[in-house]
C-alpha cells in the first residue's frame, strides 16, 4: 500500500465561535481544538516514521534489513546456505569465504579469503561480491578495469582523472587559438605557408555538401590539384624535367567529363587520352597575343603518335582552349590532335606546331574553331576521309573556322574532305616548298562532291598554291589579301587550281592579289563576279578544253548629258561604272527655262546603250511644281522625260528639271 495520507485540520472551532458562525454548538471549542491539535500532531509523527521503514509501492524500504536485525533463525538459515553473517566490516579483520558484511549500507559475500585491508582496494580486487545495495554506492566503491589512458580502479579516481585530461586538453587549445592561426595569419595575401596555405584539400576524398572542399571540388579541375611541391615547382619555372602523363591522365580520369584547368607554365609529357564527353583542357592563354609564356603542353610523341587523342565515339562536347600544344624535338614529328567519330569539338585560342598533323580528324561533325594556330607542320589541320567511304560511312561535316591561322607547312595548312564548311577571314601564310597548298577542298567523286563550302574574306600571302580543290563546289566571298606563287600559274603555282570543281568568288579587288591565276581541269568552272574596282587581273591562268574561266569586268567613267526642252542648252557632267553586264549611271541636277512640253537627255555613250528598253521613276519639276515623274531609256542611248508616270506632258514653260538620280540597268 502507498503511505498514509497526513492528516491536515480543515475547521477552526474558535475562530468560528469568535465570528459566530451559526449553526455551531455550544461545545468548549478552545478544548476541542487543542484535542484535534494533539491528534494531527501524533498522526504526522507516525508517518514519518512509517515513511522510514516503507517504500511507496508498500514493500519494505532499502537497507533497512540488517544482519543483526534478522532473527537467529534467519542467521541460522544463512549458515546452513554456508553463508556467515559477520556484522559491520572491519579492517584488519580475516574473513573467510561466504563471510558476509554490511558497509556503507551496502551488503557483501566474500568471494576470496583474506585479511581486510582498505574496503575499496579490497572490492576492486574482487575479494567482495556485492549481495544488495543499500542505497546509492559511493562512486569510490565502484570498481572499474582499467584500460586506454585510465589507470584508476574506481569510478571515483576515474572521473577525477578524467576531468583533469579535460583541463589539460582545454588548456592546449586556448593555448593553440591564441597563437595560431591569429588573424593576421588569415589575412596574409604573401606568405604561402599562412592563410589558405594552412587548409589542406585531397580532391579524391568525398567532402560534405556546403564546405570549402565540397565548393573547391564543384569549381573546374586545377590540374595543380594532383600535383607534388617539386612537380609544381617544374611547372612553374618551365623547366621542362619531370614527365607528367601519368599524374595529367589521372587528373583527366578523375574529371569524369569535366574539363581541367591547366595554369601558366610548362608541363612535360608523352601522351594524353580525354576519354570522356565534356572532358576538355583550358588553360591561360596561347595563339598570337599570349604565345608560349601562357600554358604550354610539350609533347614527346614520335611517329604517328598522337600528342592528344580524343578517344573514338566516346569524347564528344570537348573543349580544348587557351594553350599551346607543341613538339618539343623540335623536328616535325608525331600527331598533335588527332579524333575519329567525335561530335561538338570546340577550340578556342589555341596553338598547335610541330608535329606532322597538328590536328588530324575523321568522320567527324559539328566542329567549331576559333582563333587556331597552325604553325610548323607537314599537315596543319586535316580532316580527312577514307577512299570508297564516302556514300556508306558519314564523313567530316559542318565544320567551321573563325579567324583562323595556317602557316610554314610543307604539304597543306588545311585540308578538308566532307561538306558544309565555313572559313571567315582565314589566313594562309607561308608555304613556299614544292607542291605545298594553303587550302585543299576535296570530295569522292563527281557523284560525291564536297560541298556547301564557303570561304569569306581569305588571306594569302607567299604561297605557292593558295586554293587546291577536287570534286568541289565552293563560294569565296571578298577577299582581304590574296597572292599566289611568283611565276607563270601551272599546278604548281597558282591562286586556285581546279580538278573537277565549280568555284565562284565574289569581290574581287584590282591591285596585285591575283597576279598569278589559275588552273582548270575536268570540266571546272570558276566565276568572278562584282569587283569592286578596274577590271579583274586573274585572265592569267589556264584551262583545258573542258573547263570555263568568266569573270566579270569593271569600268567606269563620264560623259556630257544633255536636257532638251529648254529655250537654252542645260548641260552636265554625268558618271556611270560597268560591272559586267550591270551599269549605273549617276545624273547630276539639271534645270533651265521650259519652252516645249517635252524633255529628253541625250549624250549616252553608244558603249553604254542597252539592247532593250529601260524604264523608271525620276522626281522632276514642272513650271515650278515638285512631281513624281517618269524616264524611258531607249536603245538609242536616248532618255525620255514626263512629268508624271503616266506620261504626262510638261508644261511648255516656267522652270523645268531633272533631280539629281541614279539610274541602273542591264546589258544583258
Amino acid at each position: 500500500m502507498p503511505q498514509p495520507t497526513p492528516y491536515t485540520r480543515s475547521t477552526d472551532f474558535s475562530a468560528e465561535e469568535s465570528a459566530a458562525v451559526s449553526g455551531r454548538s455550544t461545545v468548549r471549542t478552545a478544548a476541542l481544538d487543542a484535542e484535534l491539535d494533539a491528534v494531527q500532531a501524533n498522526l504526522s509523527g507516525l508517518n514519518s516514521n512509517i515513511a522510514l521503514l516503507q517504500r511507496d509501492d508498500g514493500e519494505v524500504k532499502d537497507g533497512m534489513v540488517k544482519l543483526h536485525t534478522l532473527a537467529g533463525e534467519t542467521r541460522a538459515l544463512l549458515a546452513a546456505g554456508q553463508g556467515n553473517p559477520r556484522g559491520d566490516w572491519l579492517t584488519a579483520t580475516a574473513y573467510a569465504l561466504r563471510d558476509i558484511v554490511t558497509q556503507s549500507g551496502n551488503t557483501y559475500i566474500c568471494a576470496l579469503a583474506h585479511t581486510s585491508g582498505t574496503f575499496a582496494t579490497d572490492l576492486a580486487a574482487v575479494r567482495w561480491m556485492t549481495l544488495s545495495l543499500g542505497g546509492s554506492p559511493a562512486a569510490s566503491s565502484v570498481p572499474v578495469t582499467p584500460a586506454g589512458g585510465i589507470t584508476a580502479t574506481n569510478v571515483q579516481q576515474a572521473l577525477q582523472d578524467l576531468q583533469a585530461g579535460i583541463t589539460t586538453t582545454q588548456g592546449s587549445i586556448t593555448s593553440g587559438l591564441a597563437t595560431k592561426p591569429n588573424t593576421t595569419d588569415l589575412a596574409s595575401t604573401t606568405d604561402a605557408a599562412k592563410a589558405s596555405g594552412q587548409v589542406a584539400f585531397v580532391p579524391t576524398l568525398n567532402y560534405v555538401a556546403q564546405t570549402i572542399g565540397a565548393a573547391q571540388q564543384d569549381n573546374a579541375v586545377n590540374i595543380m590539384w594532383f600535383l607534388t611541391e617539386a612537380q609544381r615547382a617544374d611547372v612553374k619555372a618551365r623547366t621542362l624535367t619531370l614527365d607528367l602523363t601519368t599524374i595529367m591522365q589521372a587528373a583527366h580520369a578523375w574529371a569524369n567529363g569535366r574539363p581541367v584547368y591547366y595554369p601558366r607554365g610548362a608541363y612535360l609529357f608523352s601522351a594524353l587520352s580525354l576519354p570522356k564527353s565534356g572532358d576538355g583542357i583550358t588553360g591561360d592563354g596561347s595563339g598570337n597575343t599570349v604565345g608560349e609564356d601562357g600554358t604550354l603542353l610539350v609533347s614527346t610523341v614520335t611517329g604517328t603518335t598522337a600528342a592528344i587523342t580524343l578517344t573514338t565515339s566516346q569524347a564528344h562536347n570537348v573543349l580544348l582552349a587557351d594553350f599551346t600544344l607543341k613538339q618539343q624535338s623540335g623536328t616535325i614529328q608525331g600527331r598533335g590532335i588527332s579524333m575519329a567519330d567525335c561530335y561538338w569539338l570546340r577550340t578556342r585560342n589555341l596553338r598547335i606546331k610541330g608535329f606532322t598533323d597538328n590536328l588530324y580528324a575523321s568522320k567527324s561533325i559539328y566542329h567549331h574553331h576559333t582563333r587556331l594556330f597552325s604553325e610548323n607542320s607537314t599537315n596543319g589541320v586535316n580532316y580527312w576521309g577514307a577512299a570508297g567511304t564516302w556514300n556508306t560511312d558519314w564523313f567530316n561535316n559542318v565544320v567551321t573556322f573563325d579567324t583562323c591561322r595556317f602557316s610554314d607547312c610543307t604539304v597543306t595548312g588545311l585540308s578538308f574532305k566532307g561538306c558544309e564548311a565555313v572559313l571567315i577571314n582565314p589566313a594562309f601564310e607561308n608555304m613556299t616548298a614544292a607542291g605545298a597548298i594553303g587550302c585543299k577542298v576535296y570530295g569522292e567523286s563527281t557523284s560525291f562532291r564536297a560541298h556547301g563550302i564557303k570561304i569569306i574574306t581569305p588571306y594569302a600571302e607567299n604561297l605557292k598554291i593558295v586554293f587546291s580543290f577536287q570534286h568541289a563546289k565552293v563560294e569565296i566571298d571578298g577577299d582581304g589579301y590574296v597572292q599566289g606563287g611568283t611565276s607563270v600559274p601551272t599546278q604548281a603555282t597558282s591562286i586556285i587550281d581546279a580538278d573537277n570543281s565549280t568555284v565562284s568568288w565574289t569581290g574581287v579587288e584590282d591591285k596585285d592579289y591575283w597576279q598569278f591565276g589559275y588552273r582548270l581541269t575536268n570540266n571546272s568552272t570558276l566565276t568572278m563576279r562584282q569587283p569592286f574596282s578596274g577590271s579583274i587581273r586573274a585572265t592569267a591562268g589556264t584551262t583545258d578544253a573542258t573547263s570555263i574561266f568568266q569573270a566579270d569586268t569593271y569600268t567606269a567613267g563620264s560623259f556630257t548629258i544633255t536636257l532638251t526642252g529648254c529655250s537654252a542648252s542645260v548641260t552636265g557632267t554625268a558618271t556611270w561604272e560597268r560591272r559586267g553586264n550591270a551599269v549605273t549611271l549617276l545624273i547630276p541636277n539639271l534645270s533651265g527655262t521650259s519652252n516645249a512640253t517635252t524633255a529628253t537627255l541625250t549624250g549616252l555613250p553608244a558603249a553604254l546603250q542597252p539592247p532593250t528598253e529601260q524604264f523608271g521613276v525620276v522626281n522632276v519639276i514642272d513650271n515650278a511644281t515638285e512631281k513624281i515623274g517618269a524616264y524611258r531609256l531607249f536603245t538609242t542611248g536616248v532618255i525620255g522625260l514626263s512629268a508624271g508616270v503616266f506620261g504626262t506632258a510638261f508644261v511648255g514653260s516656267g522652270v523645268k528639271s531633272m533631280r539629281a538620280t541614279q539610274i541602273t540597268y542591264s546589258m544583258a
